[in-house]
């Protein structure tokens, strides 16, 4: 049976924190975190290339943070 550290990488959390900060955007109306939410989206990507750990789940995670933070938030 896998474990959770098995299915989720660093690039994961990193893409996690960017939908925690979309939702903040959102729930606090300032750009400010959806301009960090920015930085953390192209963060992931490059560290999930670079240590070799790019997965179906994380793509699919990654697709979730960008409605959240560029679609929803900004809205």
């Amino acid at each position: 049976m896998l474990e959770i550290r098995e299915i989720i990488t660093i690039s994961d959390y990193l893409t996690l924190i960017n939908i925690v900060l979309g939702m903040l955007g959102l729930i606090f109306q300032d750009f400010r975190y959806i301009y960090l939410a920015l930085v953390f989206d192209a963060l992931d990507g490059y560290i999930a290339r670079k240590t070799n750990t790019v997965t179906d789940f994380g793509a699919q995670l990654d697709s979730i943070s960008d409605i959240v933070s560029f679609g929803v938030a900004p809205a």
